[in-house]
């Protein structure tokens, strides 16, 4: 037994690590595609397209997943989530200064990842992602909480069908 759980967990770790690599390593690069400048950019219009990316991923994950054994999503998941919340964590603990847009534009996209994939957060995404909200600047006005507010709803809108699998197992954990 103890020598099929140690394979299980060679095999577990190599499968995350297989996964989630590609998924942490596009965060950067498509973060700053197009010499994008936390300190200088223009005012929010939604989530960027990195971040949506990201996101298919993880979904072409949580796909792959699933028709092996749905049983396993959540555990492959909560991985895949924690690899990825740390990799945007280290990314928004490394920028020197945000302008009051490239805070807003950080929060929106940091909020956005972590609602979406709130069902698998694990103690230790979920410190992640409060270590990258705490680098960011405060928002200082209630125009801004409103901007961000209508932003985060108009990206869970048009990405409904998307993110459908999240809700799904959601509902269906609950059941069990």
């Amino acid at each position: 037994m103890a020598s099929l759980k140690e394979l299980d967990q060679r095999l577990f770790e190599n499968y995350i690590e297989m996964k989630a690599d590609p998924i942490v390593g596009s965060l950067e690069p498509g973060i700053y595609a197009g010499y994008f400048d936390w300190k200088d950019c223009l005012p929010p219009t939604g989530v960027r397209n990195y971040l949506k990316e990201a996101l298919v991923n993880i979904i072409a994950v949580h796909a792959e997943v699933f028709t092996i054994s749905k049983e396993l999503v959540p555990r492959v998941l909560s991985k895949v989530v924690e690899a990825v919340s740390e990799e945007l964590s280290r990314l928004m603990q490394c920028v020197s200064s945000f302008s009051k847009n490239g805070a807003l534009q950080a929060r929106l996209e940091i909020c956005a990842l972590r609602d979406t994939v709130a069902v698998h957060l694990t103690p230790e995404s979920k410190s992640s992602f409060k270590q990258a909200l705490e680098a960011l600047p405060q928002l200082s006005s209630g125009a801004d909480k409103k901007l961000l507010e209508e932003l985060l709803n108009k990206f869970k809108s048009s990405m409904h069908l998307q993110l459908t699998c999240f809700q799904a197992a959601s509902s269906t954990m609950m059941k069990t």
